[in-house]
């Protein structure tokens, strides 16, 4: 039997239902914006490491299953950047497409979980309007394709976004579960994180061309698939140059700086030790008190700047440094 129910078909139509979809998208930038915000304004941070870890990991194998499904699916032609064929009938292959887009939009909900955790561990900073942006339009996206245009060729940047996630997902959890001191052999990951997702929006740029050319894509997902990649692409190359590139070169903070008041014996060349917020310090005549701003190439102690070989003579106990990555 190669036909199913219409009721079967449609079983879980309104996750892609704009009654659905405006709610959730609002409920969620009125959360992380204004409402979480004001929550925790009063209240300390939630601990949530556990809770941090099993999301991870969660996010991991629903991807991996994510594309597991679409591999199979697809038979070969994943990557065809031309594949046209649509499912919108009553076979058992639309059924499967239609059971496959739903993990889609569940695994995309999902990710919304991603700022709720920013907002209750008091991570405001990583709020950012590219952050959010994301996240809201891909469910907008989603509700598009997957209700409008049930394209085969839509789970090519799906499979591709998927793969990001593992990696990303990965890493955070790396992050989470391991000591900070060794984590930073791994640091490298995120900017080439970073560089992984900038080839992806261009790989998806490169896609939607061959789809608005070859296949009966209707305009308007073609005009806001690219505005929506474009828009986030340039955020991430913005994101890119401020803290990977021009920062280098600049000898400033290729993160996210963070000043404090340091206590430490300054002797060069003698390995010391310092003091973070000395309250009734005396100080040494050959210590300084200072605003002491740290970053991955150098160290910077009022208008002077020593290189990272002085991390050997201070003897910085790097754990203790609160670099707000």
């Amino acid at each position: 039997m190669d036909t199913v129910t219409e009721n079967d078909h449609m079983k879980d139509f309104w996750m892609f239902s704009w009654w659905y979809t405006i709610p959730a998208v609002s409920l969620y930038v009125a959360f992380v914006f204004k409402i979480g915000p004001r929550l925790m304004k009063n209240r300390p941070a939630f601990q949530v490491k556990t809770l941090l870890i099993i999301y991870n990991i969660t996010q991991i194998i629903l991807c991996a299953y994510v594309m597991e499904r679409m591999r199979i699916f697809a038979q070969g032609d994943l990557f065809d950047f031309a594949n046209c064929r649509v499912h919108d009938d009553m076979s058992e292959k639309s059924l499967e497409y239609y059971d496959i887009s739903t993990y889609v939009s569940m695994l995309k909900n999902l990710e919304l979980f991603d700022t709720v955790l920013f907002v209750l561990r008091k991570k405001q900073n990583q709020v950012t309007p590219l952050h959010v942006f994301h996240h809201a339009s891909v469910l907008v996206l989603i509700l598009l394709y997957f209700r409008y245009y049930r394209a085969e060729g839509t789970f090519f940047p799906v499979y591709l976004n998927c793969f990001i996630h593992v990696l990303m997902y990965t890493y955070y959890t790396m992050a989470a579960v391991l000591d900070p001191q060794f984590m930073r052999r791994f640091i490298f990951l995120k900017k080439s994180l970073t560089i992984m997702q900038m080839i992806q929006f261009g790989l998806i740029l490169i896609w939607l061309g061959f789809q608005g050319t070859f296949c009966n894509v209707p305009r308007i997902h073609i005009y806001y698939f690219s505005f929506i990649t474009v828009a986030i692409f340039y955020g991430f190359y913005d994101f890119y140059q401020k803290s990977y590139k021009s920062n280098w070169t600049s000898g400033r903070m290729p993160h996210v700086p963070m000043r404090f008041q340091i206590y430490f014996n300054w002797i060069i060349n003698s390995p010391t030790h310092y003091t973070t917020n000395p309250i009734g310090s005396q100080q040494h005549p050959n210590c300084i008190t200072s605003t002491f701003l740290l970053d991955s190439s150098h160290i910077t102690i009022g208008l002077c700047q020593y290189p990272y070989w002085a991390k050997a003579i201070f003897q910085l106990d790097c754990n203790n440094i609160p670099i707000g990555l």
